[in-house]
């Protein structure tokens, strides 16, 4: 029965720390998730060029054969 007083008291240390927990406004949700997004477009378009323009220099350089 050791581990079911280790699971209880688990229990109830997760739901006290929960408590404390502050949560974010709506608008706050909303901003946060916005500027998420928009750093994921940025360095999604970073990695895309980046890719391209390696690309283009292996082509010119002739690094994969012939």
């Amino acid at each position: 029965m050791r581990w079911y007083r280790s699971l209880r008291n688990f229990i109830r240390d997760a739901t006290a720390e929960m408590k404390k927990v502050i949560w974010p406004t709506s608008e706050e949700l909303k901003a946060h998730t916005s500027l998420v997004l928009f750093v994921l477009v940025v360095v999604a378009t970073w990695f895309g060029i980046l890719g391209w323009a390696l690309h283009y220099v292996a082509l010119k350089i002739n690094l994969y054969g012939p």
